[in-house]
């Protein structure tokens, strides 16, 4: 799939990307494959500052939950901060505790919903998710 070819008919033929971009020439286009799988932080939280976003956790595309991810963090870091501003010195331990909580429950839901698909099973994208 590493073919520019691929990825403009691939376009053209959708209805609403088709006629709001600008297709480049096939000899213009330059493709970069890279992983887009979940990762997570090991320490998200330390003296002085809160890892929040992708920082904290990167989920995987298919969930569509990176801008939810993105803003919840961010607001669980500002009730870090106010706490810790206010002298609790487990904030920054707390928003640690709450974010491998998020990580947990993603991985078993993730784990879960990737066994239900039964389609490709013999794919090696699904053998990887699915052992």
């Amino acid at each position: 799939m590493q073919k520019p070819s691929y990825w403009l008919d691939a376009l053209r033929s959708t209805k609403l990307i088709n006629t709001g971009v600008e297709l480049s020439k096939e000899s213009a286009l330059k493709l970069t494959v890279c992983a887009a799988n979940s990762s997570f932080s090991k320490q998200c939280a330390g003296d002085d500052w809160l890892a929040i976003g992708d920082a904290a956790l990167a989920f995987d595309p298919l969930s569509s939950q990176g801008m939810f991810n993105a803003l919840t963090t961010a607001l669980l870091a500002k009730s870090a901060i106010d706490e810790a501003l206010d002298g609790n010195s487990d904030a920054t331990a707390s928003y640690a505790r709450k974010i491998a909580k998020v990580c947990n429950a993603y991985q078993q839901n993730l784990t879960e919903f990737y066994r239900t698909e039964t389609r490709w099973q013999e794919s090696l994208f699904w053998k990887r998710r699915c052992a």
